[in-house]
């Protein structure tokens, strides 16, 4: 597989490594107690630290993805419990749940993410407008300074700043979406849904490079997947998810055998 992947991109490919930051630190932890979707999500309970990435591992329809919408605010029945960082967050508002700390990456880019018609610039900068600007005017050397650096964090290629985002690849497209959360000091967790689909295995590395270093800078960081290699290569933390339940919890080596089992037939609830 490595030697196949050295051939598509004309390199080696770099996997992230695991837990490089500082220990986990609880007072910047996301506590979510009894998250429920009615009729879809049973009664979540997790504490996802800081300095970690915590992976939520199941099939289509495991609950995995409602997790992550209902923290995000986008399920308005769900109910329980969320603190970030001990305060309470708002679960069945997205503008709350944003103003709280939390940034959503969905996994559908095209039609809940991106502005497609819109500069790779502007789609960077879209979700702090009001930081760049002054008395509700914008500032345009100060919106441009900010895109070049999250350009340059991002891994996105400064010479089509100015083109619409539509006509970059999927992985470029993905990561102007990872990219336009990152040097935000209002974003204290990032919650992405498929965070590689539709990306070539280049933009998938790079992606997953973005995502150990936020968790390194101090964000707590919970993703979800269908995809095992995935799971087992950025989750310091799996939770595997079976029709609307936790399944499985795992923290270091895992064998993949079980978290299949888990998220397919097997293993009692945990």
């Amino acid at each position: 597989m490595d030697e196949l992947i050295t051939r598509m991109l004309g390199e080696t490919r770099q996997r992230p490594s695991a837990a490089r930051g500082p220990a986990p630190d609880p007072a910047r932890a996301l506590e979510i107690e009894n998250l429920r979707v009615p009729g879809r999500l049973g009664g979540f309970t997790l504490t996802a630290r800081a300095g970690r990435v915590h992976a939520l591992a199941g099939q289509l329809g495991s609950g995995a993805s409602d997790v992550l919408r209902a923290l995000a605010g986008l399920h308005p029945a769900a109910t329980g419990t969320v603190s970030l960082r001990g305060r309470p967050v708002a679960i069945r508002d997205p503008v709350r749940a944003a103003r709280g700390g939390v940034a959503f990456v969905s996994n559908d880019r095209k039609s809940e993410g991106l502005f497609l018609g819109k500069p790779t610039a502007w789609n960077l900068v879209a979700t702090r407008l009001p930081a760049l600007g002054r008395a509700g005017v914008l500032r345009p050397g100060h919106e441009r300074r900010v895109a070049r650096s999250l350009a340059e964090r991002s891994g996105l290629p400064q010479e089509r700043l100015d083109d619409p985002v539509v006509t970059l690849s999927g992985g470029n497209q993905q990561k102007a979406f990872v990219g336009r959360c990152l040097e935000n000091a209002d974003v204290l967790a990032l919650l992405l849904d498929e965070p590689t689909r539709g990306v070539d295995v280049g933009g998938r590395a790079a992606i997953h490079r973005l995502l150990r270093q936020a968790a390194d800078s101090g964000l707590v960081v919970i993703f979800a997947s269908t995809e095992l290699e995935e799971l087992l290569e950025l989750g310091d933390v799996i939770v595997t998810m079976r029709d609307g339940r936790v399944v499985g919890r795992y923290e270091g080596d895992v064998d993949g055998a079980v978290l299949m089992r888990d998220m397919t037939h097997g293993a009692e609830e945990a």
